[in-house]
């Protein structure tokens, strides 16, 4: 299965990443920076991973204490500390 993602200018390939044994490197998710394990989106051109959450976030919410406009979720640049970040709290 493949996926068009706003957060990234390829294509991610569902890839199916076995659990990291000390003989194989860790990759970690772009979005949120955590370890991945289990199904996962990648791109076969760069070491960007996304969980399937992070993969599935929506781009737009309405939020009950904010009703003045929607939330986006924002990329942060390239070699930012995490892909998406809140303005609010100011963490990833």
């Amino acid at each position: 299965m493949e996926i068009n993602h706003f957060s990234h200018h390829h294509r991610l390939v569902l890839l199916d990443q076995e659990t990291g044994t000390d003989q194989s490197p860790k990759h970690y998710c772009s979005g949120c920076e955590e370890a991945v394990e289990g199904s996962t989106y990648s791109c076969g051109k760069w070491r960007f991973f996304l969980h399937n959450k992070c993969a599935e976030l929506p781009g737009e919410i309405n939020h009950p204490l904010h009703h003045q406009h929607p939330l986006l979720l924002s990329v942060m640049p390239y070699g930012h500390r995490g892909l998406f970040s809140c303005d609010l709290c100011k963490t990833t």
